[in-house]
C-alpha cells in the first residue's frame, strides 16, 4: 500500500459507500466482508471478496474495488473498475474516476468525468470540478461549479469556493463562504477561516478561529495562532504557542519562532531557532539565518547560509549573497548571484545588478537593468535610473524617470527632480516640487526649499 502526500490528498477526496450495501444488492454479504477486511488491512482478502461480489453482479462492489485498487497502487486496474461502475450507472464512481484521473495529471479526462458524474447527480463531482478548474486558473468556471454544488446542498463545496474567491482577489467573499461553511458544521472551515482572517489582519477574530481549529488538532492553525499573537504584540503567548506547535510535530514553527525571537532582540535564541528550522527543511530559514549572521559580523557563516538557500533557488538568498559579495568588492561573483536572483524572480535584484554593471563601466547594460526593475515595479530602480541619466547629462530622460518615481511616492526622486528643474531654469516648478517632497517628510527637500527662499539656490 502506498502512502505519499499526493496519494493521501487524493484518497481523502474519494467517496466510496460507507453505508451497508442494500439488502437486495447481489453482492451484499461479500461487500460487507470486503469492507471489514479492508478496514483490518487485509487487502488481498478484501479484493477477493469484492471480486466475488462483482461476479455476483454488484455495481457497488465495482466502486469499492476501484478504491481498493487505487489504495494499493494499481491505478490502471482502479481506472478500469471505476469505468465499469460508471457504465453501469454508479454515480459516485464517476466522481472517484475524476479524482483518480486528476491525480494522474489527465486533467481533460478528469474534467469530463466530473461533468458526467455531476450531470448524473453527484454533488461532490461539481465541488471537485470547481477545485480542478481553480488549479487551471479557470476561475469563473470554477466558481460556477462550486456554486452549483452549494446549491445542491454540498457544504464542503463552500471550502473550495472560498479558495476560488481568494485567488480571484475577493477576500471578503472568501471569508463569507468560510463563515457559511463553519456554520454548516464543516470542521476544516475554522482553520481556513482563521488563516484568511489573519491575511486580512482581522486579528481578534483570527485568534478565535485558529484557537478553535487548533483545539481540534490542526497544527497549521496552531502555527497561525502563534503568528496572530506575535502581530498583536503578545510575545510571551506567541512564543509558547509556537513551542506548543513544535512539540506537536509542526517543525515549521521553528521559523516563526526564530522571527519572533529576532524581533525581540534575543539573537542567540533566534539563531538556534533558525538553525532548527533549517534542519527541519525550511529553505527560507537559511536565508534568515544568513541575515542574522551577517548583522552579527559573521560574514563567512552568513555567506554559507545564503549559499545553502540560494542553491535551492531562493530568490532573496541569492540577492543577499550578491549584496554581501558586492560589499566585499567581489563584483564578478556578485554579478553572477544577482543574475541568478533575477532569473528566480527577485525584482529588486535588477537594481543591484545594475549597480554592478555601472561600477564595471557597462553603462547601457546598467540602464537597461534599472529599466527592467522599474518596469517590474521597483521604485528604487526607477529612482536610480533617473540619477544615472542625470549624472550623464541626459536631463530629459532623468526628468521622465524622476517624475514617474515621484508620482508613486518616492520623495527623493521628487527632491532630485526639483534640483533638475532648478538647474534647467524652471524655478517656480522647482519650488513646487521641493514643497511637494518636503510635505511628504523629505528633510533634504525641506532644506532645499528653505535655501531657495533665502536666495542661497
Amino acid at each position: 500500500m502506498r502512502d505519499t502526500p499526493a496519494h493521501r490528498e487524493i484518497s481523502a477526496k474519494l467517496r466510496i459507500s460507507r453505508r451497508a450495501p442494500a439488502d437486495d444488492d447481489p453482492g451484499h454479504a461479500q461487500i460487507t466482508l470486503g469492507n471489514s477486511l479492508k478496514h483490518q488491512g487485509c487487502y488481498d482478502e478484501a479484493e477477493a471478496a469484492y471480486r466475488d461480489a462483482v461476479q455476483a453482479g454488484s455495481v457497488e462492489a465495482l466502486n469499492n474495488l476501484g478504491w481498493l485498487l487505487f489504495e494499493t497502487g494499481r491505478d490502471e486496474d482502479a481506472e478500469a473498475a471505476y469505468r465499469r461502475a460508471v457504465a453501469a450507472g454508479h454515480v459516485d464512481a464517476g466522481n472517484n474516476l475524476g479524482i483518480l484521473l486528476a491525480g494522474l495529471g489527465r486533467v481533460r479526462e478528469a474534467e469530463a468525468a466530473y461533468r458526467h458524474a455531476g450531470d448524473a447527480g453527484s454533488v461532490l463531482a461539481w465541488s471537485n470540478l470547481g477545485d480542478l478548474l481553480r488549479e487551471a486558473q479557470r476561475l469563473d468556471e470554477a466558481e460556477a461549479a462550486c456554486l452549483r454544488a452549494v446549491q445542491m446542498g454540498c457544504t464542503t463545496a463552500l471550502l473550495n469556493l472560498s479558495s476560488v474567491l481568494r485567488e480571484a482577489g475577493r477576500p471578503a467573499e472568501a471569508i463569507a463562504a468560510l463563515r457559511q461553511a463553519h456554520q454548516a458544521g464543516e470542521k476544516e472551515a475554522a482553520g481556513d477561516l482563521g488563516a484568511l482572517l489573519l491575511e486580512a489582519n482581522l486579528l481578534d477574530e483570527a485568534a478565535t478561529y485558529c484557537r478553535l481549529a487548533a483545539d481540534h488538532g490542526s497544527r497549521t492553525a496552531l502555527l497561525n495562532l502563534g503568528t496572530v499573537y506575535a502581530r498583536q504584540g503578545h510575545a510571551q503567548k506567541a512564543e509558547s504557542t509556537y513551542r506548543e506547535a513544535i512539540a506537536a510535530g509542526a517543525t515549521e514553527g521553528w521559523f516563526g519562532l526564530g522571527v519572533l525571537l529576532r524581533d525581540l532582540g534575543r539573537l542567540p535564541d533566534a539563531e538556534t531557532a533558525f538553525r532548527n528550522a533549517v534542519d527541519a527543511g525550511h529553505v527560507g530559514a537559511s536565508n534568515n539565518l544568513g541575515v542574522l549572521l551577517e548583522r552579527s559580523g559573521r560574514r563567512d557563516e552568513a555567506e554559507r547560509a545564503y549559499r545553502a538557500a540560494g542553491d535551492t533557488g531562493h530568490p532573496g538568498a541569492l540577492d543577499n549573497l550578491g549584496t554581501l559579495q558586492y560589499r566585499a568588492g567581489r563584483l564578478e561573483q556578485a554579478e553572477t548571484s544577482f543574475r541568478k536572483a533575477v532569473q528566480a524572480g527577485h525584482v529588486g535584484a535588477w537594481g543591484n545588478l545594475a549597480l554592478v554593471l555601472e561600477k564595471t563601466g557597462r553603462t547601457k547594460e546598467a540602464q537597461a537593468a534599472f529599466r527592467r526593475g522599474a518596469d517590474l515595479g521597483d521604485l528604487e530602480a526607477l529612482y536610480n535610473l533617473g540619477t544615472m541619466h542625470f549624472q550623464a547629462g541626459q536631463y530629459a530622460e532623468a526628468e521622465t524617470a524622476y517624475r514617474e518615481a515621484g508620482a508613486s511616492g518616492h520623495t527623493n526622486a521628487l527632491n532630485n527632480l526639483g534640483v533638475l528643474l532648478l538647474g534647467t531654469g524652471r524655478r517656480d516648478e522647482a519650488e513646487s516640487t521641493f514643497r511637494q517632497s518636503a510635505t511628504q517628510g523629505n528633510t533634504l527637500a525641506a532644506d532645499n526649499l528653505k535655501a531657495l527662499h533665502e536666495g542661497r539656490l
